[in-house]
């Protein structure tokens, strides 16, 4: 049971995300991240009971979190990625960021052709939004898709438009066979970077200035007075 259920998934799931399949570009266009640029990813993975089968297909059933970081840039972009399994043993590998999906081309719009995660081919971005991450507002572009054959799946991709990084992927997967029910969830969340400065008045240290500034003056201000 487990077998066939296994191969009707992994055929919906690569005809699904192979649709949109057309030449790929073999490089990036406007790069956002530099050599050293990082971010974490926490990871969380649901399923009910029986539907474990959908997290082992895609690969994230037993993971933590992980984390990538730009190792160098040229007609492409090198990845370092430390991934951590919920057992505490962690793996170190290099990889193509344009093969993995985590950085797209800085700057782009809606209706704009990126490569992403998991997905075969080309997408197009459907849109853009204002989401926070790591504690900082950004300007978020997103890709949305959902397709209904032999199960239903929904995918949602957020990519910060300044920098081209990887946000957040949503990938749900449910299917009901032989009166049984499969739901299964994974999601991947940025939670840390180097990449994103915060805009927040209390956190920006002019702001810590003037207020010291203000102070001393007030102080002065206060001798002067009680002097005369």
């Amino acid at each position: 049971m487990k077998n066939t259920l296994k191969i009707k998934i992994l055929f919906f799931v690569i005809f699904t995300l192979s649709t949109t399949s057309i030449l790929v570009p073999v490089s990036f266009a406007s790069i956002g991240v530099k050599e050293g640029d990082w971010a974490k990813y926490e990871v969380t993975s649901t399923a009910i009971e029986g539907s474990e089968v959908f997290l082992e297909d895609i690969g994230d059933i037993d993971l933590d979190w992980f984390r990538i970081e730009v190792k160098n840039i040229s007609d492409t972009i090198t990845l370092e990625i430390t991934t951590q399994y919920i057992d505490g043993t962690e793996e170190t590998d290099t990889v193509d960021a344009r093969e993995l999906g985590f950085i797209v081309d800085a700057d782009l719009n809606e209706g704009d052709s990126i490569i992403a995660p998991l997905i075969e081919g080309e997408s197009f971005i459907n849109g853009t939004v204002s989401r926070e991450y790591a504690g900082v507002s950004r300007t978020i572009n997103y890709i949305d898709l959902s397709a209904t054959e032999l199960l239903t799946l929904t995918y949602k991709t957020y990519f910060d438009k300044t920098t081209g990084i990887m946000c957040e992927l949503s990938l749900t997967l449910t299917m009901d066979l032989d009166e049984e029910h499969y739901e299964a969830n994974v999601t991947y969340k940025l939670i840390e970077t180097n990449m994103f400065k915060s805009t927040s008045l209390m956190e920006q240290w002019w702001f810590y200035l003037i207020i010291g500034i203000a102070g001393v003056a007030i102080i002065l201000v206060v001798i002067i007075i009680r002097r005369r």
